[in-house]
């Protein structure tokens, strides 16, 4: 704050928290990790508890999310719903972080 005409007057180089957070993020490089990191702990809330038991691992690289299974049956009835889980995944971050699934 500086003083102008008898009063105090905010600085407009000021910003809140989450803007300097973000940005300290993308400048360093961890705000993709950071992102990432969120749709790993968002896989158990969006697709539920049965389908987190049956997940051995998760892995983000690039913009495709592969995810292993240890049951086929399951693995079948996901690949019928991966524009919706992409979808609910990307929501989960609000941005498209997700664009294809690949089911292993």
């Amino acid at each position: 704050m500086y003083r102008k005409e008898g009063r105090y007057v905010k600085r407009s180089n000021q910003q809140n928290l989450g803007e300097a957070i973000r940005e300290f993020l993308k400048r360093y490089g961890l705000e993709d990790r950071l992102i990432h990191q969120e749709i790993y702990t968002n896989w158990d809330k969006v697709l539920g508890p049965t389908v987190a038991r049956r997940t051995t691992s998760l892995r983000i690289k690039g913009d495709r999310l592969y995810v292993q299974l240890n049951s086929s049956v399951l693995r079948h009835e996901l690949s019928m719903e991966k524009e919706t889980i992409i979808n609910r995944l990307n929501e989960s971050v609000n941005r498209k972080v997700i664009r294809e699934i690949i089911l292993m």
